[in-house]
């Protein structure tokens, strides 16, 4: 078991040498989070996991990748009042010594 150390809605993990977090994403825009997370916990990331807006997407902003997960049920009623939709997804993300994102795997059902 590993506490949160900055918020119990931030999670920082270290997969072999790689910094990782990962936020729900309903306080961070996807452009604004590997910033906002950075400044706010003085640490810089390789990887960046969130969701909330039931949205699939990678990017890569200053060397860290970031990753947003859909949603496991697809399309919700929250979703649909924001006019967004997906596919019912999940992203199986392998992470090796060489890379932090070595490869995604989304996964649709």
């Amino acid at each position: 078991h590993q506490e949160n150390e900055f918020d119990p809605a931030i999670i920082t993990t270290k997969i072999f040498d790689w910094n990782i977090a990962g936020v729900h994403g309903d306080h961070d825009k996807p452009n604004q989070v590997v910033r906002n997370i950075s400044m706010m916990t003085h640490r810089t990331y390789d990887l960046m996991l969130t969701a909330h807006l039931h949205h699939f997407s990678c990017d890569e902003q200053n060397e860290c990748v970031v990753i947003s997960n859909a949603s496991l049920t697809g399309t919700d009623s929250y979703a649909k009042n924001l006019r967004l939709s997906s596919h019912p997804s999940q992203n199986v993300i392998i992470v090796t010594p060489e890379n932090p994102v070595e490869a995604i795997y989304r996964i649709t059902v």
